[in-house]
């Protein structure tokens, strides 16, 4: 009788330890995280800049985009991979911050940049001049900070 006490209190304290560990890690961490997020993460660097980026290249990702989150982090972005070049608009549809959109050519040159999109823009969409095959949204501010232009240049690590 013993050993069967002692096998349940073992099984029941491993569980209970688990279930507490298991809800730290939820709760102690925003949802928004990008540890919690299935998209997957790269570092790019732009001009002189290396940042990571949370890769949107699933229609389902490029629609969600950043909608709903309450802050993009200061050396962080979301870049959107198209298959092909083209006049992609953006819009700020529950955004909660505002942000600056960076719009890369096919070999990571910035076609155009617009900078401090407010959230209080919607439904104003915002395109570039020239196709695109690559946009960046950032935190508002970074393309002023880090002084890129239209001749800066792009790379992402695999």
């Amino acid at each position: 009788m013993r050993r069967r006490e002692l096998t349940t209190t073992v099984i029941f304290g491993s569980f209970g330890i688990f279930f507490v560990l298991f809800f730290w890690m939820f709760f102690a961490f925003p949802r928004s995280s990008s540890m919690l997020s299935s998209i997957p993460i790269r570092e790019m660097t732009v001009g002189t800049t290396t940042m990571l980026v949370e890769i949107a290249d699933t229609e389902a990702a490029r629609v969600r985009g950043l909608s709903g989150r309450d802050k993009l982090v200061d050396g962080t972005g979301l870049l959107f991979v198209f298959d092909h070049a083209d006049l992609y608009g953006f819009w700020m549809l529950d955004m909660k911050f505002p942000i600056d959109i960076i719009w890369f050519d096919e070999d990571w040159h910035i076609v155009d940049i617009t900078s401090n999109v407010s959230p209080d823009s919607y439904p104003k969409v915002f395109a570039p001049r020239a196709k695109a095959q690559y946009v960046l949204e950032v935190p508002a501010g970074t393309v002023h900070r880090w002084g890129w232009n239209e001749a800066t240049r792009a790379s992402l690590f695999e």
